[in-house]
């Protein structure tokens, strides 16, 4: 609710329906669609080859399997009446509008491919490279595989790095969203959804291939191996890889640090409160650890992703707490009822 000494603001339809449909986390997605646009009109318009299919697949699917599970939850109710059918196109329509940023989300980080050498066709890896060496006086990947490269250690980090980047924040947003906490909620979406986009920025700006290609011939192997990934551990994902310059900010070290710490700062909102946080910890501690080990990142880029983190983990609860009470003074007095079940 908004604040007494807030007066409501005077209804108009369309600042109202702005209000009610509009999100914080629409209006970054907005600024970076519109940011891509821009380089690709004003930079060179002939260079974007268009929408890759696996992106369209990947956004198409993930909204089918949403939309699918709205209308799953309702289970019988769908069976009941006309009543009971249009609760559940609400459902579905809401779901829609809740995690439609996530799914643009990847639609824009797969069409990057085109975006990342056109503001720099060169790369940044050479001062990047430098500046690991100035900060610890070797190549932190090369002193690594001297050092602490066992197959079995490969296996686990690999399993980090893979399965600790989407999978949590992607659970904690589906148990604030189920519990109904929408401030809860949405500052989680924005803190992570601002992670992506300003990562992209970071790509575009400073775009950088990393020291796996970079140092390729100053290791002893050039492909680290493992015992259940085979030999071939560092490259498994190259037939999945969009964008190839993607390295500064680490954005699985900004979007892990995004998740643990709103673990920790929502735990009471969870179940067994900070176990989760606990459990979660040496995992994730463990993925910023396999940035570097893997040879996917520079440290320095994984400084920039606990900055990056830092920030939008301050920004988040400040534009979430003034946008739910503008919309509270908007929609003041026009009869519409907020679909959340609670407040944070």
């Amino acid at each position: 609710m908004h604040r007494l000494d807030e007066p409501a603001i005077a209804p108009n339809r369309l600042v109202t329906w702005m209000a009610r449909w509009i999100f914080p986390e629409h209006v970054i997605l907005l600024g970076m669609g519109l940011l891509l646009g821009s380089i690709w009109i004003f930079f060179d318009p002939d260079h974007w080859r268009g929408f890759r299919g696996f992106s369209i697949r990947t956004s198409a699917i993930s909204m089918l399997v949403l939309v699918a599970l709205a209308f799953v939850s309702r289970g019988q109710a769908l069976f009941r009446g006309s009543e009971a059918r249009r609760d559940a196109t609400r459902a579905a329509i809401r779901v829609i509008r809740e995690w439609l940023p996530f799914v643009l989300a990847i639609l824009v980080y797969e069409n990057l491919h085109d975006a990342t050498n056109v503001v720099r066709p060169d790369t940044m890896d050479a001062p990047l490279a430098a500046a690991d060496l100035a900060i610890f006086g070797v190549q932190p990947t090369i002193w690594l595989e001297q050092h602490l490269t066992t197959p079995l250690f490969t296996d686990y980090l690999l399993f980090c790095y893979s399965g600790f980047f989407f999978f949590p924040p992607g659970i904690l947003l589906a148990i604030l969203y189920l519990r109904g906490d929408e401030r809860a909620f949405r500052t989680v979406a924005f803190s992570v959804l601002a992670c992506f986009c300003l990562g992209f920025v970071g790509y575009i700006t400073v775009p950088a291939i990393g020291p796996r290609f970079v140092l390729r011939e100053a290791y002893l192997n050039p492909v680290l191996g493992g015992l259940l990934f085979g030999n071939n551990a560092t490259e498994i994902f190259v037939p999945y890889e969009q964008v190839m310059r993607d390295c500064f900010p680490s954005l699985h070290t900004a979007i892990s640090t995004v998740s643990i710490a709103s673990y920790w700062r929502f735990r009471n909102l969870l179940p067994g409160r900070s176990l989760a946080f606990f459990l979660l910890l040496p995992f994730i501690v463990s993925l910023w650890f396999s940035t570097v080990y893997l040879r996917q990142h520079w440290v320095v880029d994984v400084f920039a992703g606990w900055t990056l983190a830092t920030f939008v983990l301050w920004l988040a609860p400040v534009v979430v707490r003034r946008w739910m009470s503008l919309r509270d003074r908007v929609t003041a007095g026009t009869g519409w009822v907020n679909e959340w079940r609670g407040q944070a």
